[in-house]
């Protein structure tokens, strides 16, 4: 079941009760998101092999209960997050630990101190902070938290008068919800320096006030959805919270949606409020006849829906248009692959050419075009045998160029995966490492010594772009008289080679690195089909064969 976000933010503010006393309002949420932290890591990670966090012995929420009523609780408690903040590969040091619980300043002295902190641990104790059995995939309810803490807490900015050039300012500071980074900003007060003090407060409560309605509309947004422009909207989206949650490639994807057709249909004077379902089916339809698939359209609709949810959380909208708008449906698809003749004639003929190195990634390892174009010699372990799949090479739009990224952001974490290397792969890696050294010194100071690690680059060393594959290997086929398939349908053929070979689906999912059995399944199941019905066939020969003794 997905968390109860109302019962949730409930019950942080009730641990910001707990904490009042000696401590700024402002200061709360860095206790508080510390424990949340803790607490969602332990019941999310803690026990769990290769998790994305290591929750150490002596470093978890678990550890934090057995405190409560502990005389040394502040001092203990800072040793439990520093353990979990130092725990191998967590990389949390100055992330976590910066909130003290052993602070008697903030937190008091002695039995004040205990009864606060072990009240503060029993909160989170509550099935509300429950987070083993959440099935919100990809909610972020630690950034979610921590701006709905920001929200409450924008009225306690803090602000100082200073003078420059003989007038009078009022200096406040704040922190960015999106980079976390402490700022400030100079308001003018419209007074010169020398001013009375009645008149100087009276400025700072009005400079204050307007700053603080204009601070919380940044975080909670415009409450009047008439207000905003629907493209502004999606780029300030995408710019200041989306882009820290996907990957470069993905984020420059949507910039591109939303500059392109979506700049082209959709009015500068539509906003939110306008974007009623009728309004998203007509843009579909004018996607449709553009002659976009509906595979396309999905992922307008997804991006759309994604948007729209974080304006109802920052409560510009009431809900979601998107909820209301018929779902694009994609046809199944089903790739296409190479018999085992096809393949060896089009190994046989691309062999000299720049692009047979991730053919044979892709035939023979199943590699995406990225994963191919990715794949360094500092990867490959000739000595035992072994290819390591860590990093992949994307085209991305930065200041108007088109530039090639090597980037170890990889499609999933299952992506990520090392395989031993067959020998007919190793020949020919081999051969082309040999190669590429006749080249640089045949080309000496011609050659690009940015990639001397990267085994796709052509003859001057220069990396092999993603779009030159997929232009390029359709003119290859038609250059030899083979049947047109893409280049990612290697990658299927690689599968439909291996089931023939009646190679578990287990198996062809770890090698082909899907996140999960059910993609495998899903995408190979007319091939396993054909497999299962082999398979039948020969049972049914099996049990004719034993009747027949039997008789």
């Amino acid at each position: 079941m997905a968390i109860k976000k109302n019962e949730l933010y409930s019950s942080l503010w009730a641990s910001c009760d707990k904490l009042r006393g000696g401590m700024d309002a402002s200061q709360y949420k860095d206790y508080i998101l510390t424990l949340l932290f803790v607490k969602y890591v332990t019941d999310k990670f803690k026990d769990v092999k290769y998790a994305d966090i290591t929750v150490p012995e002596g470093g978890s929420f678990d550890d934090l209960v057995a405190l409560k009523g502990n005389k040394n609780i502040g001092e203990e408690m800072d040793k439990v997050i520093a353990k979990l903040a130092e725990a191998e590969n967590n990389n949390l040091r100055g992330v976590i630990d910066n909130a003290h619980f052993n602070d008697e300043a903030k937190l008091g002295k002695g039995q004040e101190m205990v009864d606060k902190l072990t009240g503060l641990i029993a909160i989170f104790q509550r099935p509300e902070f429950d987070f083993k059995n959440n099935k919100a995939g990809g909610d972020d309810i630690l950034g979610d938290a921590y701006e709905y803490l920001m929200r409450n807490f924008a009225k306690d900015i803090s602000g100082s008068v200073q003078e420059k050039r003989g007038m009078l300012y009022l200096v406040v500071s704040y922190k960015d919800t999106v980079t976390q980074k402490n700022k400030t900003k100079w308001l003018g007060l419209g007074l010169p320096a020398g001013s009375t003090k009645s008149l100087i407060n009276k400025a700072v409560r009005e400079a204050k006030n307007k700053f603080e309605s204009e601070y919380k509309r940044f975080l909670d947004g415009y409450d009047d959805p008439t207000k905003y422009p629907l493209l502004p909207f999606l780029n300030d989206w995408l710019d200041r919270v989306h882009i820290h949650k996907i990957q470069e490639s993905t984020y420059y994807g949507y910039k591109r949606r939303v500059s392109g057709k979506m700049a082209k249909y959709f009015d500068e004077k539509i906003t939110l409020a306008d974007c009623k379902p009728r309004l998203i089916h007509g843009f579909y339809d004018y996607l449709r006849e553009d002659g976009d698939s509906e595979q396309t359209i999905l992922h307008y609709h997804n991006l759309l829906h994604t948007a729209f949810e974080y304006a109802i959380r920052q409560e510009i909208l009431e809900y979601n248009p998107m909820d209301r708008v018929e779902r694009p449906q994609p046809k199944k698809f089903v790739g296409d692959f190479y018999s085992v003749d096809e393949v060896k004639t089009l190994l046989e003929r691309a062999r000299e050419d720049v692009i047979y190195i991730p053919i044979v990634l892709a035939v023979y390892c199943g590699l995406r075009r990225s994963e191919a174009l990715g794949l360094s010699w500092s990867n490959i372990d000739f000595e035992n045998e072994k290819i390591f799949i860590g990093q992949k090479v994307l085209e991305v739009v930065r200041n108007g160029k088109m530039e090639q990224v090597v980037s170890d952001e990889m499609k999933t974490e299952s992506s990520r995966r090392s395989f031993k290397m067959i020998p007919e792969v190793k020949e020919i890696l081999l051969a082309h490492k040999e190669r590429q050294e006749l080249y640089r010194q045949q080309f000496r100071r011609a050659y690009c010594k940015k990639y001397l690690d990267m085994v796709c680059v052509n003859p001057l060393g220069e990396l092999i772009k993603p779009s030159y594959i997929t232009s390029h290997f359709p003119k290859l086929l038609k250059q030899y008289g083979m049947r047109d398939i893409r280049f990612h349908d290697l990658r299927h053929t690689c599968a439909s080679l291996l089931v023939s070979l009646d190679v578990n689906m287990k198996v062809i999912q770890k090698y082909l690195g899907h996140s999960n059995m059910s993609t495998t399944a899903d995408i190979y199941s007319h091939l396993d089909a054909n497999a299962t019905g082999e398979a039948g066939m020969k049972l049914g020969k099996l049990l004719a064969d034993d009747e027949s003794e039997v008789s």
